[in-house]
């Protein structure tokens, strides 16, 4: 079993710095650090990726804040309309985030006039690494608690000893890196690392939430016995499979 220990914050002299943004910013850069060096390696365009990390930073905080008021705690939102803005506090959607990146490096790509699918799979193969680290954030404040385990990866709260989704999106997200990073050498069409970054995702994603607490204060949001995410994650497996299939008789390799 982990021992429990939150760590809410780093503090740096007199300055305390938020752990979950931290991580989270480190996920970020370490993504787009690799997925430079995936497209100087190929010969493309590999600074462009600073402009997709700041049109991706700017789209991630809007959706994934969008997503949660809306999908995840509408009715309290409703009662606290200000707070919507208040960004430095918890409540943000993945899957929100993920559609914000999307959205602003579509709004790059259009820009440059970049061919999508060679920087959409480079970024899809990097995302892995970002997730990796920033779930290490989610595990080391414990804000996404499970369903009590007697597994050696449980954790013991102050309770009982319990899931962290965190930890085990992190875990899984390292896992998929590795993958990646193992296949890269064979030659793939465009549009395979996408769809297999989105399919193995939301298959994940889907089970885990499974493993969320079901009730009390720590319960997540459910409808109809199904968290948002699941219903997202059924969305995403859908188009990665069809990015699959339709891109597979592409000959072009990444």
């Amino acid at each position: 079993m982990i021992p429990y220990f939150q760590i809410l914050n780093i503090n740096l002299g007199p300055v305390a710095i938020q752990t979950w943004g931290t991580m989270v910013a480190l996920g970020f850069i370490a993504s787009m650090l690799f997925c430079r060096f995936l497209l100087k390696r190929k010969n493309l365009n590999h600074e462009v990726v600073w402009d997709f990390g700041l049109a991706g930073i700017v789209g991630t905080v809007i959706f994934s804040r969008l997503f949660h008021v809306l999908f995840y705690k509408f009715e309290y939102y409703i009662q606290h309309p200000l707070e919507i803005l208040y960004i430095w506090t918890p409540g943000y959607s993945l899957y929100g985030g993920m559609l914000g990146v999307f959205i602003g490096v579509l709004i790059v790509m259009k820009w440059r006039k970049l061919n999508f699918w060679q920087y959409a799979d480079a970024i899809a193969i990097s995302a892995p690494l970002g997730l990796f680290i920033g779930r290490i954030g989610c595990f080391l404040i414990h804000d996404h608690p499970g369903i009590e385990t007697n597994f050696f990866l449980g954790v013991k709260f102050p309770d009982v000893v319990r899931w962290d989704l965190g930890l085990l999106e992190s875990l899984l997200a390292l896992v998929l890196f590795i993958v990646f990073i193992s296949i890269m050498r064979k030659k793939r069409f465009y549009g395979f690392y996408s769809g297999l970054f989105l399919i193995y995702y939301s298959v994940t994603r889907f089970a885990l939430d499974f493993l969320r607490v079901w009730d009390g204060p720590m319960a997540e949001t459910r409808y109809l016995a199904f968290t948002p995410g699941q219903y997202f994650s059924i969305l995403i497996f859908v188009v990665g499979l069809m990015i699959i299939i339709k891109r597979q008789k592409c000959e072009k390799p990444l």
